[in-house]
């Protein structure tokens, strides 16, 4: 894990209240490797490949684990041009959720996971922004 990547991901979520959150990963697949995230984030790899390659195709029916996290799929646009998201919430025990968005630059992977009051489009205003500056810098 990379110091610089910890630091923008804490960056990110200090931007925002609303964000419980922040990992940025690889998104080379088969090498999905975990580049940075904030603390308290107990995101692991093999998650990050379930998000991408073969795995991917069984999102919309298993749903996907992330930090520890059961969440459900609700749009994936991740390899679509101009949109590069997917828009997941949480499955709390409690039944309170959460919005967690994706986001894909071309070579990283940013996961942001809101609060329980976080709106999902408030989330991926932040997540567009931040992956619009990674892929002008070509990350």
């Amino acid at each position: 894990m990379s110091s610089a990547w910890d630091d923008f991901s804490k960056r990110v979520c200090n931007s925002n209240k609303n964000v419980a959150h922040v990992a940025v990963t690889s998104n080379l697949c088969g090498c999905e490797t975990i580049w940075g995230k904030t603390d308290g984030f107990c995101l692991q790899n093999t998650e990050v490949q379930c998000l991408q390659g073969e795995k991917k195709s069984k999102l919309f029916e298993n749903g996907v684990v992330l930090g520890g996290m059961q969440c459900r799929l609700l749009r994936d646009e991740l390899d679509t041009d101009g949109e590069f998201r997917m828009d997941l919430r949480t499955k709390g025990m409690s039944g309170t959720t959460a919005p967690v968005v994706i986001g894909k630059s071309c070579q990283a992977l940013m996961i942001i996971v809101g609060t329980k009051d976080a709106q999902a489009g408030e989330l991926n205003n932040l997540m567009f922004n931040e992956i619009t500056n990674l892929r002008k810098s070509n990350m």
